[in-house]
């Protein structure tokens, strides 16, 4: 691309406007490839690191929704009278706080 800037100073200087004119569209297109191979490359990182956010976004949400799941079989399960009172209520303030962090999502 330098050497086609060289060339069409050289050209205007000797004032041959045909095949400056023709080195000046050599240019721009020239310019115009560059361009175009930057705004490909642009978007297609956009595209690749927007895909990878989501797919990142899922496996959390996922496993949120599995240690919630889990949770909630740990506290059905301290249901029952086997369990100490102290334990039913740190499963209880558990439950609660999860339950405020669901309602600050929503």
């Amino acid at each position: 691309m330098e050497a086609l800037e060289f060339r069409l100073k050289h050209l205007k200087v000797e004032n041959r406007d045909f095949e400056a004119e023709q080195a000046e569209s050599l240019l721009n297109t020239a310019h115009w490839r560059d361009t175009r191979k930057k705004l490909s490359l642009t978007l297609g990182l956009t595209i690749l690191l927007s895909t990878l956010m989501i797919m990142i976004f899922m496996v959390y949400l996922i496993h949120y929704n599995v240690r919630v799941r889990r949770i909630r079989e740990e506290f059905r399960r301290f249901a029952n009278d086997n369990y100490t009172e102290n334990q039913r209520q740190d499963l209880q303030q558990l439950m609660a706080a999860i339950q405020r962090r669901r309602n600050r999502f929503h």
